[in-house]
């Protein structure tokens, strides 16, 4: 049990750095549009407050 308990362990610790492999790059509203129309692609908004 012990070492069935230690693989899940090292493969989840494993998973969870292979997932940190993405880039992701701020712009500001006007350079993401201009670049979504180049690339035929849509963007994500992402807006957050505390009141």
């Amino acid at each position: 049990m012990k070492v069935l308990a230690t693989l899940l362990l090292t493969l989840l610790m494993a998973n969870s750095t292979m997932a940190e492999k993405g880039t992701f790059a701020w712009r500001n509203l006007g350079e993401a549009m201009t670049e979504a129309k180049k690339t035929d692609k849509m963007i994500f908004v992402d807006i957050y407050t505390d009141w």
